[in-house]
């Protein structure tokens, strides 16, 4: 290799977000092709993902 480049320069917010639209749209015609069904995933909506620490976890 010549060059060699950060992968916060390649998946940048945008790009990634770009390739998981893609994920989620192939993995639901995959889904819908081999059970011959026609479902579609929930649109995704902003800010409903919560972190949760370790310590937070319940045992």
């Amino acid at each position: 290799m010549k060059k060699q480049v950060a992968k916060s320069q390649i998946f940048t917010k945008e790009s990634l977000t770009r390739i998981q639209d893609k994920m989620r749209n192939c993995c639901i015609k995959s889904f819908n092709k081999v059970y011959e069904k026609h479902y579609q995933l929930k649109t995704k909506e902003k800010g409903i993902n919560q972190d949760i620490r370790v310590n937070e976890k319940s045992k």
